[in-house]
């Protein structure tokens, strides 16, 4: 019988998502280069800022990896605390939204981002 000690597991855990981070770090450079050039962060400094959105993505029940990829194309496009930017009083109205899981907040910001971003009422 194979035993995984929790050890395993959480070693297991960490290279996964040390390889999400990876993969977002290309995709934000790749996707959205001028985006992330206006950050003024090297390569380091993006990882950074990715492993720091995916910890408040996870606050705000955000979890899946569709929706912490939208979380953090949002950190580049509007700003890295957008979700607290007055500018955009509906991402906070959403993401504050304890009634809603991280999957239908996603949903409706993605929405915003493709519909125009007005104030919501």
């Amino acid at each position: 019988m194979l035993v995984i000690r929790s050890e395993q597991l959480e070693v297991f855990s960490q290279a996964m998502q040390d390889r999400f981070v990876e993969q977002m770090v290309r995709h934000l450079t790749t996707d959205f280069p001028s985006e992330v050039r206006g950050l003024g962060v090297d390569r380091a400094g993006l990882e950074g800022l990715v492993r720091q959105g995916i910890v408040q993505a996870r606050e705000y029940g955000i979890e899946y990896d569709d929706d912490l990829q939208l979380y953090l194309d949002c950190m580049v496009l509007l700003g890295p605390q957008f979700n607290a930017d007055p500018r955009y009083p509906w991402a906070a109205t959403i993401l504050n939204d304890g009634d809603k899981d991280g999957e239908t907040k996603m949903a409706e910001i993605s929405q915003y981002l493709q519909f125009g971003l007005e104030d919501r009422k």
